[in-house]
């Protein structure tokens, strides 16, 4: 019997396709450890960037599916936004990022803003660490921030 044979080009698909089935789990599960970005360093970047760029917006909507929060049954999108919007933010950018172990990071963020301050009419400017936790494969902003030198 030649290599070509009806039964051994059956046989190749049959273990090509087994491969395959074999491979897309494994294929799916690295995507869920770091999202579609690659490391985790990157994913953590561009969520957290993604996550200021919509508190700049003022689109606490948006906001909101960045934090862990808002993957808590007992928070609801309303009780957030009750709560947010005080501050307003003018700009922000990720400076840097710290992967602290496989589901917890800080990100230090510079930003702008304007503060609810009787008599003060100037932005504020800052800089802050802010905690990122990894559920499910995503990163979401903690909630839990310090100011850059250790105060929160």
């Amino acid at each position: 019997m030649s290599d070509s044979s009806p039964v051994n080009n059956s046989r190749r698909l049959v273990l090509r396709n087994a491969l395959a089935a074999l491979a897309i789990p494994v294929i799916l599960s690295a995507c869920a450890t770091t999202g579609s970005y690659g490391d985790p360093e990157t994913a953590v970047r561009e969520r957290a960037q993604a996550y200021w760029d919509a508190r700049v917006v003022g689109d606490h909507i948006t906001a909101f599916g960045f934090e862990e929060a808002s993957t808590r049954p007992d928070v609801s999108l309303q009780r957030y936004l009750q709560r947010s919007g005080a501050i307003t933010y003018l700009s922000a950018e990720v400076q840097e990022v710290l992967i602290k172990d496989a589901d917890r990071a800080s990100v230090r963020v510079k930003m702008s803003y304007r503060a609810p301050v009787p008599g003060l009419k100037r932005p504020l400017e800052g800089e802050a660490w802010t905690d990122w936790v990894r559920i499910k494969g995503l990163w979401y902003n903690s909630g839990r921030t310090k100011d850059v030198k250790g105060e929160n």
